[in-house]
């Protein structure tokens, strides 16, 4: 007997990388609307459903905040939720709810308004302790219980060490994997452990039998209780259900890597022909810490995002890329990016046939002496006095905008993409 649909609300859905991987433990999960406001991103999402991977679904392109899930309500298994980094990252500046980034408060609104029985939410782990005290209370208040953990991807046996904070949840008087419709008899036992953690068993989780901590002593004052969550210390997960230990793929879902086409045709083997894999990369330093697991990870194609660069880079050895973006800093901190930098890139990819895409100056605008003395700061005709870095060298740096500064290298513009 086929297994019932497990209808998925997919919101910031980007590229629906989530839903790909709920599916690895529900296979026959599928996306009945996905909230997206980004155009490339939803073009990705449509190319995606052509080919297969997605079952057709629409697509509602806009701000969440204006997304109406009550005609949803009664229809929804899961609610899935990929809400933006930004105000958690460590790279910005952690504003938490003051970001207007935040959309935790829209993802919990929608929530209740479509009143699925799971949830399901990845994110950074930066200020995981700010997340989970907007998330926890507001979902216990509702009937859920929840449950959250700190994972990385090399636990799964991938070379990249890239760290998430996954949050589930599920309303009382529901087991994971089994739903309160009628159908939802038929999906696969989860193993016997509700919202238990499938893995190598070796992330960072949260109890929800006990008191939540910030990965130190004293517990978070979130206003409330906090159902009673451990810390984020590193301690044993919990293990996998039985019949998946050792396993890296679900049963039944077909393809090596556990992901099968919606037809039931074996999906076609990693790397997919429709992603690239990208690396930051802002000196030298990060390119030598990234060069090898980025090489050891298969993809399609492959890119570099030297932006910002903020030091040189011998690109020795990177030849196996597909492309390399580079771009100087923008922003009121922006600090400037040596000309040569940007050439010594472009002339790499030249001589490996390696596609070469200046994206911008930025903040700092590169240029040569042309007669003038350069200190701290540089005159121009039409902008007048401006910030002026002196590189030494007959180069500097003039602060006169990001829409002044344009994307010119040397006279021309460089937006070259891979073959």
């Amino acid at each position: 007997m086929a297994d019932p649909a497990f209808n998925v609300l997919s919101l910031c859905s980007g590229v629906n990388g989530l839903g790909l991987g709920l599916r690895l433990a529900v296979p026959h999960a599928r996306e009945i609307c996905m909230v997206e406001r980004e155009a490339a991103a939803c073009a990705s999402l449509v190319a995606s459903m052509e080919a297969g991977w997605f079952h057709k679904a629409p697509i509602w392109m806009g701000d969440i905040a204006e997304f109406n899930a009550r005609p949803w309500r009664g229809m929804v298994d899961c609610v899935t939720s990929s809400d933006p980094c930004q105000p958690n990252s460590v790279a910005g500046k952690r504003l938490g709810a003051d970001d207007d980034r935040f959309l935790i408060d829209q993802v919990i609104r929608i929530i209740e308004e479509c009143g699925a029985p799971y949830f399901w939410r990845e994110n950074v782990p930066g200020n995981a302790d700010g997340q989970l005290a907007a998330i926890v209370p507001a979902l216990e208040g509702m009937g859920y219980r929840v449950a959250a953990g700190i994972f990385s991807s090399a636990e799964t046996g991938n070379t990249m060490r890239r760290e998430r904070l996954f949050i589930m949840a599920e309303r009382e008087g529901v087991e994971w994997g089994l739903g309160t419709r009628s159908e939802r008899e038929c999906l696969p036992d989860a193993g016997g452990s509700s919202l238990g953690v499938d893995g190598s068993g070796s992330g960072r989780h949260i109890d929800p039998d006990e008191e939540l901590q910030a990965g130190r002593d004293g517990p978070v004052d979130a206003g409330g209780s906090m159902g009673g969550a451990e810390s984020l210390g590193r301690r044993e997960g919990r293990p996998e259900p039985a019949g998946q230990q050792g396993r890296r793929s679900v049963a039944g879902a077909g393809g090596e890597h556990g992901l099968a086409h919606i037809d039931g045709a074996p999906a076609e083997p990693w790397p997919f022909t429709n992603v690239w894999l990208g690396v930051s990369v802002e000196d030298q330093t990060r390119a030598d810490e990234r060069r090898e697991d980025f090489a050891n990870t298969p993809a399609a194609v492959k890119f570099v995002s030297y932006e910002p660069a903020l030091g040189p880079v011998d690109w020795s050895g990177w030849e196996f890329v597909d492309q390399i973006i580079s771009g100087g800093e923008s922003g009121p901190k922006a600090r400037p990016s040596h000309p040569d930098w940007h050439r010594a890139s472009r002339d790499f990819c030249a001589a490996n046939g390696i596609a070469y895409f200046f994206k911008q100056w930025g903040e700092w605008v590169g240029g040569t002496y042309d007669g003038q003395t350069v200190g701290d700061y540089v005159t121009f005709p039409d902008w007048g006095k401006v910030a002026a870095h002196d590189w030494s060298n007959g180069l500097f740096s003039a602060r006169i905008g990001k829409a002044r500064a344009g994307r010119l290298l040397d006279g021309r513009e460089h937006s070259e993409f891979p073959a």
